[in-house]
């Protein structure tokens, strides 16, 4: 007889940098850590783009290892280049 062994799911890691609606930044935070709270393994990180400037090292960390990585209104051209640059992985990607 075969025995199967169940492996745990594994759960995905979710970037998220906010740019010119990063006033509701916060709101994805309490987003983020309600999902967490229902799914312990999730990760999620939520940054605005002035994270970017100001964290940049903390940002990198963050995209290395995301499954996923959203972007949404980002401006600065900057801060796109820097992007483009780290979060090179990412292959399938829209822009808007």
């Amino acid at each position: 007889m075969k025995t199967h062994i169940l492996k745990p799911k594994i759960m995905k890691k979710i970037v998220l940098i906010a740019g010119f609606e990063s006033f509701n930044a916060e709101l994805y935070r309490i987003a983020a850590k309600l999902a967490s709270a229902r799914c312990p393994e999730l990760e999620i990180c939520v940054f605005s783009d002035r994270a970017i400037s100001d964290q940049p090292d903390t940002v990198a960390a963050a995209l290395e290892n995301a499954d996923v990585f959203f972007a949404s209104l980002l401006f600065d051209y900057d801060q796109i280049l820097w992007l483009r640059e780290t979060g090179t992985k990412y292959s399938n990607s829209v822009g808007f």
